[in-house]
């Protein structure tokens, strides 16, 4: 079977030591790249008059407007309102509850895995509490910005109750495993 790669080169001509030649160029005539290249764009052209009316009228245009809309701004007259502007104040940065609780919630299954994947032997201690370490810092990151958070929905709540069972079982998991707390 012939290779693509290596086709072409079966035919070239090598030096003694195997040297492929040197590359050959290719030279155009002057007259006959003129053939290949595409002709110049052609702009529209207007005549020298026209031209100037044009110019004029849109620079008489343009200062006629800002003499009508701009002087008086400059004199401060009832006609131009100014609104006063409020002072901007950076919120402190926060990060949404709702990302924590998807981050706890991450940790949680990545624990779960790792206690499965201990339980058959295929993880050991350090393993497993190195995901009990990390599930317990989400909840610690959690449990903080929600006691900030004011008044609890019922969805909020639901889903606090659920996710507090969920870390409290991985708790008693850990318990169970016999592995010495990180």
């Amino acid at each position: 079977m012939a290779n693509r790669a290596t086709d072409g080169l079966q035919n070239l001509d090598t030096g003694p030591n195997g040297e492929l030649p040197p590359p050959r160029l290719l030279v155009i005539p002057d007259d006959a790249a003129d053939e290949f290249s595409s002709p110049p764009a052609k702009r529209a052209r207007t005549s020298g008059a026209a031209g100037k009316i044009v110019g004029g009228t849109l620079v008489s245009g343009a200062l006629l407007l800002a003499g009508f809309y701009g002087y008086p701004l400059l004199r401060g007259s009832s006609r131009s309102t100014v609104l006063p502007v409020a002072p901007v104040t950076a919120a402190p940065a926060r990060p949404a509850l709702s990302a924590l609780a998807d981050t706890l919630q991450l940790a949680i299954g990545a624990f779960e895995l790792r206690d499965r994947m201990f339980q058959s032997h295929q993880m050991q201690c350090a393993d497993l509490a190195d995901g009990l370490v990390l599930v317990e810092e989400r909840w610690t990151a959690y449990t903080t910005t929600a006691a900030g958070g004011g008044v609890l929905d019922s969805a909020r709540e639901a889903r606090d109750h659920a996710l507090y069972a969920k870390v409290d079982d991985i708790e008693k998991s850990f318990e169970h495993s016999a592995c010495p707390r990180p």
